[in-house]
């Protein structure tokens, strides 16, 4: 049987979030109708090359310099579905990185314009980009990442005994946007008899700062680099996730899935994702947090826990069946994702 194709396009060769989650591409039911590939670029890749496939998929930030290759793949691959799958932009982000609003957003509207489809990441994220740019909406659609971590349903949920120190799990890249040097601060703003622990995980660029600021504290533990998701999270019985800005943030999927309860900051796509499994606070004011992880037990820790674990136990087969029934519209194939027990139509933003 002859095989659509489909080239995922990304400029990080290493293996992380987005090239991890490129992988069900590559297995059931998608590989049964498409043959996926993945091309890594440099981020002085101006020109492109004929890709011989159906589907072309952009993974990495686009930008002014972008342009270019923008276009010469689009000439040179004309009956190519062009798709701009954006992991990166979103309002938060913008509020960080962005000096001239007005050019940047020019920016994002010409790639718009320049490719078939835009697939956002999170609701948060297309908001964003309907707010500023609603010529497009016809273009945007909603497909969370995909967490194959499917170990982490078989974790037992943690013990909640009434007066029992609970272990605040951390996880993630040492790094400004992850707010890591916040929550250490309001760790360290916790009353004496507080007993309860912080254990982080991830390294990074911002360690020694983020270990300046921790100090002599007995109740900060730093666990260095995390490859066991799993064995990591059967270690906490609560996660704490205070991006400044995340355009989806994975591991809150993750910690649901472990059925730990999460909470967020209100940074991008992290609120959306809360609903039952946990509550979302101000993780910019160290106090504010404090004044949470001081009260946390009094939460309902274990209906938390379990509630959230039911809201993402299917999330794999729901994004499977997201992408199957994406690339099957835009070829042409009639393909039913339910029939593969694949249980999710693509979320369009309504009108």
């Amino acid at each position: 049987m002859n095989k659509y194709r489909i080239t995922h396009i990304n400029n990080d060769p290493n293996l992380g979030g987005v090239n991890n989650g490129l992988k069900f591409f590559n297995s059931p039911p998608i590989s049964d109708h498409f043959d996926s590939k993945v091309v890594h670029i440099k981020n002085n890749h101006f020109i492109a090359s004929e890709m011989n496939s159906d589907i072309i998929i952009l993974h990495h930030a686009l930008n002014w310099k972008s342009m270019p290759f923008i276009y010469s793949l689009k000439k040179r691959n004309p009956h190519a579905f062009l798709v701009w799958n954006d992991h990166h932009y979103i309002g938060d982000w913008e509020k960080y990185h962005v000096k001239n609003q007005s050019r940047f957003r020019m920016m994002v509207k010409i790639c718009c314009a320049l490719v078939d489809h835009i697939i956002c990441v999170s609701d948060a994220q297309a908001r964003w980009y309907i707010s500023f740019a609603p010529q497009f909406k016809h273009k945007i659609s909603v497909i969370n990442p995909c967490t194959s971590k499917n170990e982490l349903l078989q974790l037992p949920p943690p013990d909640f005994a009434i007066g029992k120190p609970l272990i605040i799990g951390a996880l993630g890249r040492f790094c400004f946007a992850k707010g890591f040097d916040t929550m250490i601060k309001a760790f360290n703003m916790l009353p004496s008899h507080c007993s309860h622990q912080l254990l982080i995980g991830g390294f990074g660029p911002d360690e020694q700062q983020y270990r300046k600021y921790a100090g002599n504290n007995p109740k900060i533990i730093f666990d260095g680099r995390v490859d066991d998701v799993a064995s990591f999270m059967a270690r906490c019985d609560v996660m704490l996730i205070p991006s400044r800005y995340e355009t989806f943030g994975s591991v809150a999927t993750e910690s649901m899935m472990a059925a730990r309860p999460i909470i967020t900051s209100y940074g991008g796509g992290l609120p959306d994702q809360v609903g039952n499994g946990g509550v979302s606070i101000d993780c910019t004011d160290p106090q504010i947090m404090a004044d949470m992880l001081a009260n946390i037990s009094s939460l309902p820790l274990h209906n938390m826990a379990m509630a959230g674990r039911e809201q993402v136990r299917h999330s794999y087969r729901e994004r499977v069946g997201q992408w199957l029934n994406f690339c099957s519209e835009v070829t042409g194939l009639n393909v039913d994702a339910d029939k593969n027990n694949q249980n999710g139509l693509m979320h369009i933003m309504a009108a």
